[in-house]
């Protein structure tokens, strides 16, 4: 699995399964309308045992504000720790301005999230129901 984002993103490999988002790297890009398909499509990849490459072309910012964004959909980790995270591993990552700005705006929509579902998990709503919910929302 691969997802590509740039301006010219499309399938190059016939064998891998691709998701590709046309986006250029400018402050102004809107990246987080993206960020529910993308977080699907590597859940999805990693639920049945595979990795998922995303990729943009210099690796810096566009694939990294992705990357971060599923990983603090995953857990329960704020933007910044996911990405000090990531340039544990990567250590040139950098993602925009308006990337980090989305990020930033990203971790509020899910902190008012899991403030919604552990209320309703005091209700007696399993939150694991909550979070595949959000997963196989179209």
């Amino acid at each position: 699995h691969i997802i590509s984002v740039h301006n010219n993103a499309k399938p190059v490999l016939e064998d891998m399964t691709y998701l590709c988002i046309s986006a250029s790297d400018s402050s102004n890009q809107n990246l987080m309308q993206h960020f529910k398909e993308c977080i699907r499509f590597v859940h999805e990849c990693r639920l049945h045992g595979g990795g998922c490459l995303i990729h943009c072309l210099a690796g810096v910012s566009r694939s990294t504000t992705i990357l971060v964004a599923y990983l603090m959909t995953v857990t329960s980790l704020g933007w910044e720790e996911c990405l000090t995270a990531t340039k544990a591993v990567r250590s040139y990552v950098s993602p925009n301005f308006g990337f980090q700005e989305q990020l930033q705006e990203y971790e509020m929509t899910l902190l008012k999230e899991v403030g919604i579902r552990s209320c309703l998990a005091g209700l007696g709503a399993p939150a694991l129901a909550l979070h595949r919910g959000f997963l196989s929302r179209g």
